[in-house]
């Protein structure tokens, strides 16, 4: 499995879907999945820290696909996509 880096999530797509059928939108929509793995964020190079990301493992997220900088693979069956921690748009409340 990859590992994501730096200010990037590991995530498990969650296809929605509406009495067995698949929606699909356009290249440009929202997502939702489940982080598997989360990076180590962002070093700032004056404090020599890193970002906090404010995701964790198990967190459901919803995030904005960029055709142009979305990167998607599936394993088994299974996708899976890296994002970008400023894509998430919301964290779903269990």
């Amino acid at each position: 499995m990859i590992k994501p880096k730096g200010d990037y999530l590991l995530v498990k797509v969650k296809n929605e879907n509406l009495g067995g059928i698949t929606l699909v939108g356009s290249d440009n929509e929202s997502q939702k999945g489940e982080v598997l793995d989360v990076g180590e964020g962002i070093l700032d190079l004056k404090s020599n820290k890193r970002t906090e990301m404010f995701v964790s493992v198990g967190d459901t997220i919803i995030w904005e696909r960029f055709a142009n900088a979305d990167f998607s693979f599936k394993d088994g069956g299974v996708e899976y996509s890296l994002v970008k921690i400023n894509q998430v748009m919301g964290v779903e409340n269990e």
